[in-house]
């Protein structure tokens, strides 16, 4: 499995908006939980 960041923009508060959801993407995992925004492509 491989995470990476996608920072297509400049938005208000990128920093606490990001940070948050990595903190939230780790609880996921961690939990057995399904990831948010995941994608999957046919490579």
């Amino acid at each position: 499995m491989l995470i990476t960041p996608h920072v297509g923009g400049a938005v208000d508060r990128v920093f606490e908006r990001g940070w948050r959801f990595a903190g939230e993407q780790v609880r996921r995992y961690v939990a057995g939980e399904p990831l948010r925004n995941v994608v999957s492509g046919g490579y």
